[in-house]
């Protein structure tokens, strides 16, 4: 009698592939504030108590706009991510605004 090799499922192979990587935790993010609209690039450390809610897209946030100032203030997360890439965008917002 003739045995075969047992197959792997294409699910199995992807899964197991992606399983030592780890997941790029974002470092800055453009947030719009409530009270001008205008949209700024920070770092997620200016997020206060960030740790009690997740953060999200589309979420109100309370933030700093500098760490040394007791000034708080809200708006909406439009995008997460990391620096490099946030640096050519706040590009893009100053030549739209223009």
């Amino acid at each position: 009698m003739q045995r075969y090799g047992s197959k792997g499922s294409i699910t199995s192979v992807t899964s197991s592939s992606r399983a030592g990587d780890k997941k790029i935790l974002p470092t800055h993010m453009i947030i719009q504030r409530e009270n001008d609209n205008q949209m700024i690039l920070l770092p997620v450390t200016n997020l206060v108590n960030s740790s009690v809610a997740r953060i999200k897209l589309n979420n109100t946030a309370t933030f700093k706009s500098d760490l040394n100032n007791r000034k708080q203030e809200r708006g909406r997360i439009i995008q997460l991510g990391e620096y490099l890439t946030y640096t050519h965008i706040s590009k893009m917002f100053l030549l739209y605004r223009k």
